[in-house]
């Protein structure tokens, strides 16, 4: 398998890498990810709380009363921790078992792609972002000395727990 994870790492990217136990019972894994230098700072939205949290806590997040959830809102960021770049660089590294990690500057990005685009509607730029890191992680890969020796290559957001797959019925339909 190759997985390439791409996206902002945010608070809560432990689901990608407890996904990574799931992919390495069923064969050899190769973890190629492409993020922003900058973790992401604690947003926090009643439908995103995952990004943010574990399942757990995002499932007792979710029954708050909107006027708690609110103050909940505006407090949380402010303990959020504020990591060291290097810091963030080898935490992602280690929880993702890999080195073949590209880390880009986020405020570049929307300034070049600001300069090429000068109309660009804002909800649009979030997509090009996405778009940009699932190229930026397969390139990666593609780079690797492993290139394109995988039977699987499986995208993954950094925020987002798939608990379990089952590959027998997977492999059935490919």
């Amino acid at each position: 398998f190759a997985l390439c994870i791409s996206g902002q790492m945010r608070g809560n990217y432990q689901g990608a890498s407890d996904m990574l136990e799931m992919f390495r019972a069923e064969g050899d894994v190769d973890v190629f990810v492409s993020t922003w230098t900058d973790p992401g700072a604690l947003a926090i939205d009643r439908k995103h709380l995952t990004r943010n949290f574990s399942p757990e806590i995002a499932r007792y997040l979710v029954n708050i009363r909107g006027d708690i959830l609110e103050i909940v809102t505006r407090i949380l960021p402010k303990f959020a921790r504020v990591e060291d770049p290097a810091e963030f660089a080898d935490r992602v590294m280690s929880v993702f078992g890999t080195k073949w990690v590209r880390f880009e500057d986020q405020r570049k990005f929307s300034i070049k792609l600001h300069d090429i685009f000068p109309q660009i509607e804002p909800s649009i730029v979030n997509q090009y972002k996405m778009f940009f890191h699932i190229y930026n992680s397969n390139r990666i890969r593609l780079e690797s000395k492993f290139g394109d020796d995988y039977d699987y290559v499986v995208r993954l957001r950094p925020d987002v727990s798939i608990t379990r797959i089952n590959f027998d019925e997977v492999y059935s339909k490919i």
